[in-house]
C-alpha cells in the first residue's frame, strides 16, 4: 500500500503519523493516542493560505515521541528535533492530500471501512496482531469480535481501547483514501507503442569504442591556479545547482563542562566513606542499601560467571571471598566499590514445563493466585501435569502439555521467576512464581551444566562536575562574552587569550545541529534574530551525545554572516568547497586538453601521455555503467551522437577521455514491445509512490508553505 510502502522507505527515523497509530494498535498500548483537530485560532504557519494549528502540530509531535519510547527507542535532543521536522512535513502533506481528496470526492464510506476492519479479509495489521491469533497461531475472527464487543464495557481499560481503536480506524480510513488517489493516477498511465518501440531500438543499439583516459589525479594541484574570481564566476553560472535558503554563519567558542580535580576527589570520598556500611550490610538488604546511596550501577541480584563480568577488574572480583568489598577503583568515569554477595553453582540451562494463569483473564492478580493455587492442589493430590496444563494453562505451551520446546537460559525470564528457577530450586522441584502478567506453576524437568557464578553489588559514584564547577565555567564564558561586544573584539580577545574560535555556516531557520559542538535550536534562533557583528550576551548550554555519553559545553556565539533566500555565497564553507573542487576539475581538464593538443591519434597520444594506454569497450545505449569506465554519462552521450570513425575529447567526471567509435551495431528487430511497455508503466507507478519525489511530495513542492515555527523559538 502507498503509505506502508512509504513507511518502509523511511526506516531511518519512523516518519509516521499514520504508522504511529498502527504501531500503537499492534503493541496494544494502554494509553490513548487519538488526535483531535483543534479549533484553537493559535496558528503556527499556513499552507496555501490555510492556517496550521499549533496545538495539532504539537499533538503529532507528542504521538511520534510516545511511539518511539513505546518501541524502546531513546529520544534525545537531536532525535526530538528531528521528530519535529518529520511531524511538520507529514502534517503539511496530510493537509494538502486531504484537500485534494475532498476536491476529487475520494472518501471511504463507513461500510467500506467496516469491511476493511472486520470483513472477510481484514486489514493486514489486524490479521497480524498477536492479540487476534488463535491457538494455531493463525488469525481468529472470534477474538477480534470479542475485542470489539469489549468496547461496550464501562471501565478505564475499555475506554482506552475504544480511543485506540478510533485512532486506528482514522489511520486505515486515511490510508485507504490515499490508495484510491494513487490507484486513480496509476490507472491513467499509458505507454504508447511507438515510444516503447523507440526505446527498444535505442536500448539495443551498441557501439565498439577505443579510448584512453587521463585521470584528473595525474595533475597536481600545484600545477593549476584557482583565483577568487574563478570561484565567483563559477558560482554565478551555477547558482541553480545550490540550495538557496536563507542562512546564517556564526563563530563560537566552547567551554567544556567537565569535572574538576575536587569533583574527582569528592566522588572517591563518597564511595570510600560508605564502604564500611556496605561491607556490613546483609545480602537481603543489599538492594535497598544501594538504592538509598543512589548508586549509579543498579543491583539486580543476578549471578554471573567470570566471563560475564564486564569490569576490567573481573579477575580480582571473581576471586573475592563472600562478603568482601574491593575498591574504590575508577572505571568508566565512576568510582566503584564492589562486594561479592554470594557464590554458587548455577545451571547452564533448564528443561521446564509450566501452567500459567494470567491476571487479565482471571480478573486480577489475586483471583489469578486463587486459580493457580487450586490447580497446584490438584497436582499435590496426584493430578496429571500435562492434562492440567492442556486444559487450564493460558500459556502457548499448553499445546505441548506445558512443556517448553527449548531449554531455557538464565536471564530469559523476569527477575523473580529467573531467581526461583536458577538460584533457589533444583531439578525435580515444582513451585509457584509470579511474573508481571501471570502466576506460574513451574516444574524443573532437567538441569544441565554447573557454572561457578557470583553475585556482585556495586556502590558507585560518577565523577561529574558539581554546581560550583559548572558555575565557575559559566562565569568564565560569561566574562568572555560580556567583555567583547563585537566580532572584532571577540576575535582579538580570542587570539590574545589563545582561545580557538570555530565556524558554523549554512544554518537555516530550522537547523539545530551546530557543527563541532552539538544540538541547539536556541543558538540558531538567536542568529536569525540579530545582526551581523553581534555577540550574544547569553551563554548557551549545548549538549551532544558521543559514544553513549552526554557531552556538554557552554558556548559564546557571534553572528558573522548572513545570506538572504535566493542567493548562495562563498562565505558558506560547504558551498566554497564544492565550488573549489568543481573549478579545480575545470582547470585540470583544460591543462590535460592542452597536453593532448590537436592530435586525435590514440596510439601516439598513449606514447606521449604518461600512465595512459588504449583500451577498447563495447557500450550499450541503455546501460548506465560503462565497462572499464564506470558511470560517465558524458562519454556515453558523446559516443552515440558522433559518426562511426570519429574521435572526440570528452571532459568526464573522473578525467578527460579521448574516444573513437570503431563501429555501431543496430538493435535486433523486436515486434513484441509489451514487456517494455509493462516495465515503463511499473516504473511510473513506483514513482507515484516515491517518498521524496512521488505524487504526495509533489503536492508539497507545489504548495506555498509559511513555516511560522521559527518565530516561537527563543
Amino acid at each position: 500500500m502507498a503509505v506502508l510502502g512509504k513507511i518502509r522507505q523511511r526506516v531511518g527515523l519512523l516518519v509516521f503519523i499514520i504508522a504511529a497509530a498502527i504501531l500503537a494498535f499492534i503493541l496494544m498500548d494502554v494509553t490513548s493516542s487519538s488526535q483531535g483537530v483543534s479549533g484553537n485560532p493559535n496558528a503556527i504557519g499556513s499552507v496555501n493560505g490555510e492556517e496550521i494549528s499549533a496545538i495539532e502540530y504539537e499533538e503529532r509531535v507528542t504521538n511520534i515521541v510516545n511511539n518511539y519510547q513505546n518501541s524502546g527507542l531513546t529520544v534525545d535532543d537531536r532525535t526530538r528535533l528531528t521528530i519535529r521536522e518529520q511531524a511538520w512535513n507529514q502534517y503539511i502533506e496530510d493537509k494538502l492530500t486531504q484537500k485534494e481528496l475532498k476536491k476529487l470526492g475520494l472518501n471511504v464510506p463507513d461500510e467500506e471501512l467496516k469491511s476493511l476492519l472486520l470483513g472477510d479479509q481484514p486489514h493486514p495489521t489486524i490479521a497480524q496482531a498477536p492479540l487476534f491469533r488463535g491457538e494455531n497461531g493463525q488469525f481468529d475472527r472470534n477474538k477480534l469480535r470479542q475485542y470489539v464487543e469489549g468496547f461496550k464495557a464501562d471501565n478505564p481499560q475499555a475506554q482506552s481501547q475504544r480511543a485506540q481503536w478510533a485512532t486506528f480506524e482514522q489511520s486505515v480510513q486515511k490510508e485507504q483514501a490515499r490508495k484510491k488517489y494513487t490507484d486513480m493516477i496509476s490507472k491513467a498511465i499509458y505507454v504508447p507503442t511507438k515510444l516503447a518501440e523507440q526505446q527498444n531500438t535505442e536500448k539495443g543499439k551498441k557501439a565498439n569504442i577505443s579510448y584512453l583516459t587521463v585521470d584528473y589525479a595525474t595533475v597536481d594541484d600545484g600545477e593549476i591556479t584557482v583565483e577568487e574570481r574563478d570561484l565567483k564566476n563559477y558560482l554565478n553560472e551555477h547558482q541553480d545547482e545550490f540550495e538557496a535558503k536563507e542562512t546564517r554563519t556564526i563563530e563560537y567558542t566552547s567551554y567544556p563542562i567537565v569535572a574538576s580535580d575536587k569533583d574527582d576527589a569528592d566522588a572517591k570520598n563518597y564511595v570510600t566513606e560508605r564502604i564500611a556500611k556496605f561491607r556490613n550490610t546483609p545480602p537481603e538488604e543489599i538492594e535497598r542499601f544501594l538504592k538509598r546511596q543512589y548508586t549509579e550501577i543498579p543491583y539486580d541480584g543476578s549471578f554471573v560467571t567470570k566471563d560475564q563480568i564486564t569490569s576490567a577488574q573481573k579477575d580480582t572480583l571473581f576471586g573475592l571471598a563472600v562478603g568482601t568489598v574491593y575498591g574504590p577503583y575508577l572505571e568508566n568515569g565512576a568510582y566503584v566499590a564492589a562486594k561479592l554477595v554470594n557464590r554458587q553453582s548455577v545451571a547452564d540451562s533448564l528443561k521446564i514445563r509450566v501452567i500459567a494463569v494470567t491476571y487479565d483473564k482471571a480478573g486480577g492478580k489475586d483471583k489469578a493466585r486463587t486459580r493457580i493455587d487450586s490447580i497446584n492442589n490438584l497436582l499435590d493430590t496426584g493430578g496429571d501435569f500435562e492434562v492440567l496444563a492442556s486444559s487450564h494453562s493460558e500459556d502457548e505451551s499448553k499445546q505441548t502439555g506445558g512443556e517448553l520446546e527449548n531449554y531455557i537460559k538464565p536471564g530469559q525470564f523476569p527477575k523473580e521467576l529467573n531467581s526461583a528457577l536458577f538460584y533457589e530450586n533444583k531439578q525435580g522441584a515444582r513451585f509457584i512464581s509470579p511474573t508481571p502478567n501471570a502466576w506460574y506453576i513451574v516444574e524443573i524437568l532437567e538441569s544441565l551444566g554447573n557454572n561457578e557464578s557470583v553475585q556482585l553489588g556495586y556502590l558507585s559514584k560518577n565523577v561529574e562536575p558539581s554546581k560550583a564547577t559548572r558555575d565557575g565555567i559559566y562565569q568564565q564564558a560569561s566574562r568572555f562574552a560580556g567583555m567583547n561586544r563585537s566580532v572584532e573584539a571577540l576575535r582579538a580577545a580570542a587570539e590574545k587569550e589563545g582561545i580557538q574560535l570555530q565556524t558554523a555556516s549554512g544554518l537555516t531557520k530550522n537547523s539545530f545541529e551546530i557543527e563541532g559542538v552539538g544540538v541547539s535550536s536556541d543558538v540558531v534562533a538567536w542568529a536569525f534574530k540579530n545582526n551581523v557583528g553581534d555577540v550574544c550576551e547569553r551563554v548557551f548550554q549545548v549538549d551532544d551525545q558521543k559514544d553513549g555519553e552526554t557531552v556538554s559545553n557552554y558556548v559564546v556565539v557571534a553572528l558573522t554572516g548572513s545570506s538572504p533566500e535566493g542567493t548562495v555565497s562563498l562565505s558558506n564553507p560547504s558551498v566554497k568547497t564544492q565550488v573549489e573542487n568543481a573549478v579545480k576539475k575545470q582547470k585540470k581538464a583544460a591543462k590535460i586538453k592542452q597536453d593532448i593538443g590537436s592530435s586525435k591519434d590514440l596510439r601516439s597520444l598513449s606514447q606521449s601521455l604518461p600512465d595512459t594506454k588504449v583500451d577498447t569497450a563495447d557500450i550499450d545505449f541503455g546501460s548506465q555503467f560503462l565497462p572499464k569506465i564506470g558511470n560517465e554519462p558524458k562519454v556515453q552521450a558523446t559516443v552515440f551522437n558522433i559518426k562511426q570513425g570519429d574521435t572526440e575529447i570528452v571532459e568526464g567526471d573522473k578525467g578527460v577521455y579521448v574516444v573513437k567509435v570503431n563501429s555501431f551495431r543496430a538493435a535486433a528487430d523486436s515486434t513484441d514491445v509489451s514487456a517494455t511497455q509493462k516495465a515503463n508503466a511499473e516504473q511510473l507507478q513506483n514513482s507515484i509512490l516515491h517518498p521524496e519525489a512521488g505524487v504526495f511530495k509533489s503536492l508539497v513542492n507545489a504548495a506555498e508553505v509559511d513555516d511560522g515555527r521559527f518565530s516561537r523559538r527563543q
